[in-house]
């Protein structure tokens, strides 16, 4: 079995009245030392820890045969498993369908292969926050 590492980062995008409106995300797969980045504009959720869930099926959806899945993350997502219940019974269904094997771990920014990779995550995903606030100045400026 490919043995595939699938590191998540969920942000949340404010609004100029600093209203918290999506999440943002990114997703990396590592396989034999290739890396591929995907940026998801919208996850669809409105807390972190869906955000994030939402992003693993993301990645489950783009393996196309049976891999070993080593999910890296930031953050617990794992912790309040109830609360998301029907995310988390979508990635299970996504991880039988696939024949895959799930297993989670959580990382410290300071690891330093992966720290890297996190801070590769946060630069560019800042970078597409600051051109969306641009975005949106230049929409409201044209608005009066």
């Amino acid at each position: 079995m490919k043995q595939v590492n699938l590191y998540i980062r969920a942000h949340q995008v404010r609004n100029l009245e600093n209203v918290r409106i999506k999440y943002i995300g990114c997703l990396l797969l590592e396989y034999k030392g290739k890396r591929k980045y995907v940026f998801i504009d919208n996850v669809g959720e409105r807390d972190q820890r869906a955000s994030m869930l939402r992003l693993v099926c993301s990645g489950l959806k783009m393996l196309k045969e049976p891999c070993e899945i080593l999910v890296l993350t930031l953050n617990d997502i794992e912790k309040k498993w109830k609360k998301y219940n029907d995310l988390w019974n979508e990635v299970n269904e996504r991880v039988v369908a696939g024949g895959h094997d799930l297993s989670f771990k959580v990382c410290k920014n300071s690891d330093q292969d992966i720290g890297e990779v996190f801070k590769i995550f946060k630069s560019e995903l800042d970078r597409y926050k600051r051109s969306y606030k641009n975005r949106l100045k230049l929409h409201l400026m044209h608005r009066k």
